[in-house]
C-alpha cells in the first residue's frame, strides 16, 4: 500500500473554506458519509476504482453519496503525488452534475494554483 495522501480544503484568498463550511451546514449523516469517503479515498487512493467516485473530466472528480434522501457531492482533484484538494460541495438535484457546479470547481482549482505560485 502506498502512503496516505494529504486531504486539504481549498481556501479562498480571504481565508474562507467553502467545502468545510458546506459540510458544517449538512446533517450529521451527510457529514459522516462524506468524511468517511474522503478518509477512505486519502488512505486507499491507489486501490480504486471506487463506486463512490466519478470522473468529471479536466482532472476533476466527484465523491458521490446518497443519504437522508439527498445526493451530496464533493468535487476534488489530485495535486501532485501527495495531496487531494477538495474544491466544492453541493447537493445534487438532477441526474447530471450541473455545469455551474463544475465551473465553480474549475475556478477554484485555477485559483488554488495561483495561490500556490504566490507562496513560492
Amino acid at each position: 500500500m502506498s502512503k496516505k495522501l494529504q486531504g486539504i480544503y481549498y481556501k479562498t484568498a480571504n481565508g474562507s473554506c467553502p467545502v468545510e463550511e458546506w459540510l458544517d451546514n449538512q446533517s450529521s449523516k451527510v457529514q459522516a458519509k462524506m468524511l468517511g469517503y474522503m478518509e477512505h479515498l486519502e488512505t486507499y487512493w491507489d486501490q480504486g476504482p471506487f463506486t463512490f467516485v466519478r470522473s468529471l473530466g479536466a482532472g476533476l472528480y466527484e465523491i458521490k453519496a446518497k443519504t437522508d434522501n439527498k445526493w451530496p457531492r464533493i468535487i476534488y482533484f489530485y495535486c501532485g503525488e501527495d495531496r487531494i484538494v477538495y474544491l466544492h460541495g453541493f447537493i445534487k438535484k438532477q441526474n447530471k452534475t450541473p455545469r455551474k457546479e463544475i465551473d465553480i470547481a474549475k475556478k477554484r482549482k485555477d485559483d488554488f494554483y495561483i495561490q500556490e505560485e504566490k507562496r513560492k
